[in-house]
């Protein structure tokens, strides 16, 4: 009896022991992470897809597929010409007949170098540029400072794109500009803060830096036409 006791009191200590080790090897249960605060999305940039993929498929000599997609992107500043202001608006129409103009040379074998489509692109993305920072002005002087915001990134982005495919160094003041204008537009895209007047100066800056791109676009091309002659 004695020995019955004795191993039912072991039984009942190990139990105790048992259930204290696993009290003590459970974590409290983890805070949810809380969720990332809400993006706003990123205006769509179609005519850098359409001008990446006429480049590509030149490079292949598909010809007939490279003046497709140069269509496609002047199809996007057709489109966007009823939003542009009218000084805008007439750069848009030229960019445009610049562009049919190309996708007739390319699909008749006339334009022999890549460089050809990257002049005509440049430019392209500089009007862009310049239509995308009118619009951020406009957004903001109607205190719409998210949709402002979209049109500073994506201004800022065609002035990205323009400088790479002209290969056009940007001088250091300039792209300290472009890179400030970029974080300035994500703050507010993100919603993590900055103010409606800190984005005003950085669409005034943007805007300068857009418009001396564009005057050394225009020098570029002036001395390609010089060369040909």
């Amino acid at each position: 009896m004695k020995k019955v006791v004795a191993v039912v009191a072991v039984l009942s200590l190990a139990c105790l022991f048992s259930f204290a080790s696993f009290g003590a090897d459970q974590k409290p249960a983890a805070a949810p992470t809380p969720a990332p605060a809400a993006k706003a999305k990123l205006l769509p940039n179609p005519t850098g897809e359409a001008f990446a993929k006429a480049r590509e498929a030149f490079a292949k000599k598909d010809l007939k597929m490279a003046a497709a997609e140069i269509r496609k992107a002047a199809a996007v500043l057709k489109q966007e010409e009823s939003k542009a202001s009218e000084e805008v608006k007439k750069e848009l129409v030229a960019t445009e007949q610049d562009l049919e103009k190309l996708a007739q040379g390319v699909e008749k074998d006339e334009v022999k170098a890549d460089k050809e489509l990257a002049t005509v692109f440049a430019h392209a993305h500089a009007v862009l540029a310049r239509h995308h920072i009118e619009q951020a002005k406009t957004a903001h002087g109607k205190k719409a400072t998210l949709e402002a915001a979209q049109h500073v990134k994506a201004a800022a982005t065609h002035v990205d794109l323009s400088a790479a495919a002209a290969k056009h160094t940007m001088p250091e003041a300039s792209k300290k500009v472009v890179s400030a204008a970029h974080a300035e537009a994500e703050k507010h895209l993100r919603g993590t803060g900055s103010t409606h007047e800190e984005l005003a100066k950085h669409i005034e800056a943007l805007s300068k830096k857009i418009t001396l791109l564009q005057t050394e676009l225009n020098k570029l091309k002036a001395q390609e036409a010089a060369t040909k002659k």
